[in-house]
């Protein structure tokens, strides 16, 4: 259960001080207190992600730290993260005490009995967010061992793994997901959802001492040079109508011509020109089945403006001209009629 706030329950507090006690806030430039920003309102959202064969919900979420504070020994059915931004304080779990200061992220999984209490002189603020997290079907029914982030999961649930970790990312995360649901433009959903799914694995990633073996080599499906002729071929085919050199396409992958030349041919296996020639000749085939555009204009769209030699190259790569295959294949545009 939690209180009307979302906070984490069995929260108490001492009275507010007295008005000569009270310390204003400061007017110095830079952005408010995180403690002002609407994160509580994060909770009202069907915040959710898949991670690693898993589906993560959103429980609730807040901001607590005012004043002193501490929540009394609990325990839940899900797991909670906190994090510290400022003051100082301590974080008992599992029977084990430990001092906690800012940027340190407090890690209560499910059935572990904890209580956080704030100093007095130095009150804890803490960022705090609760999510389920379980195993989806399809994870289920298949062998995930070659999951590396199945098995981060998997290991961040071992009660053997820290309590209290330092991750770099966190405060970013979150100032993020509090600009997301402050100006909530077009996709602010979206993209909470994606930092929600971030802070769990970047805290699972602090966490595990001993990370699963990289996924580099599993993810990466070309080499730097593949990826360079499909930059290229991407221009190529972006560019049919319009007359431009091989130093043109060089621009735009960084390379010398000869570079391209040489890993063109490596990697495609022909010539940039005979691809280039394919490309167009293809575009030709389209434009000619699906439009009643003429000849003439086909020639211009694919980048010849010269009709005779557009029609002479045609037949040299199709074996027929492009009024015959025109005739032969029929066109969508003569069906319609």
């Amino acid at each position: 259960m939690r209180d009307d706030q979302g906070l984490c329950p069995h929260v108490t507090s001492m009275p507010r001080q007295s008005r000569r006690h009270t310390r204003r806030p400061s007017r110095s430039a830079g952005p408010p207190p995180l403690d002002v920003l609407p994160f509580n309102d994060i909770s009202q959202l069907p915040v959710h992600a898949e991670i690693g064969g898993h589906h993560a919900q959103m429980l609730y979420c807040g901001v607590l730290g005012e004043k002193w504070w501490r929540n009394y020994l609990h325990v839940h059915s899900f797991s909670e993260l906190c994090y510290v931004h400022r003051g100082s304080g301590t974080f008992l779990i599992n029977d084990r005490t430990y001092k906690v200061a800012p940027g340190d992220t407090l890690i209560a999984r499910p059935g572990e009995p904890h209580e956080i209490v704030s100093t007095r002189r130095q009150p804890l603020g803490i960022y705090f967010w609760a999510y389920t997290l379980s195993a989806t079907p399809q994870a289920q029914q298949t062998d995930p061992a070659g999951d590396a982030l199945f098995q981060l999961i998997r290991r961040f649930n071992s009660t053997s793994t820290p309590v209290v970790v330092r991750v770099e990312s966190t405060e970013a995360v979150l100032q993020l997901m509090i600009r997301e649901i402050r100006q909530r433009a077009p996709g602010y959903l979206q993209m909470i959802n994606a930092l929600f799914a971030k802070s769990i694995v970047d805290t699972m990633r602090g966490a595990v001492p001993d990370l699963p073996g990289s996924e580099e080599s599993d993810a990466r499906s070309r080499t730097i040079a593949e990826s360079l002729v499909e930059t290229a071929i991407h221009y190529l085919s972006d560019n049919l109508g319009r007359r431009f050199e091989v130093r043109d396409v060089a621009a735009q992958v960084n390379l010398s011509e000869r570079q391209l030349r040489r890993l063109f041919h490596q990697c495609a296996g022909t010539s940039i020109l005979a691809y280039l020639t394919k490309l167009r000749v293809e575009r030709a085939e389209q434009l000619l089945l699906n439009t009643d555009m003429a000849i003439k204009q086909i020639a211009v769209a694919v980048g010849y403006p010269d009709t005779h030699y557009f029609t002479t190259l045609f037949g040299r790569e199709t074996g027929i001209t492009p009024a015959a295959f025109r005739r032969q294949k029929g066109t969508e545009f003569l069906k319609r009629r």
